[in-house]
């Protein structure tokens, strides 16, 4: 792995860490944040492996030191593939798509829909199918709030990039 690579990674492995851990709104066994939103963001600015390492070690660290280590496991397996899920739809178009198209609002959605599958069944197994169905209303306003803020996320980021010469 490059060095700049290695950097952004771990950049982006903060920063999904501190926007998952500092603002912290209270949901049924468990907390909604904005790191989603960065990692709605990051499959359209920075390379598949690098975004999942980010969104997986940065959320995990968040519910580590959060005081949810029960959620390790399932976080690591939810925000992977929630960026996959994003890179799948839009392939390798997604450094060129324009952020209003259609294709990115449907992958956007769709690892949203995933992220609010993932909890809702991890914490039916964690704490009982009741627990996971009073997650739900919780995680679904947190997808929409984060939908909404990774586009203005993408938007800065291709910029900023832009201005370095591409993408890594």
């Amino acid at each position: 792995m490059p060095t700049k690579t290695l950097c952004y990674t771990a950049i982006m492995i903060a920063l999904v860490f501190l926007l998952t851990f500092i603002p912290k709104i209270p949901i049924p066994f468990g907390y909604a944040h904005l790191g989603d939103s960065l990692i709605f963001a990051l499959p359209f600015c920075f390379y598949s492996r690098s975004s999942a390492v980010a969104a997986g070690v940065g959320s995990a660290l968040a519910d580590l030191f959060g005081g949810f280590p029960i959620w390790i496991i399932p976080t690591i397996i939810i925000k992977v593939i929630m960026v996959y899920v994003i890179v799948y739809v839009v392939r390798e178009q997604r450094y060129s798509l324009s952020i209003l198209s259609w294709k990115v609002f449907f992958a956007i959605l769709l690892s949203s829909i995933w992220m609010v599958i993932g909890y809702s069944v991890s914490g039916g197994l964690l704490y009982g199918v009741p627990a996971g169905i009073a997650m739900i209303p919780g995680l679904i306003g947190e997808g929409i709030v984060n939908l909404i803020i990774a586009y203005g996320i993408i938007t800065a980021v291709r910029s900023l990039l832009a201005s370095q010469r591409g993408t890594i």
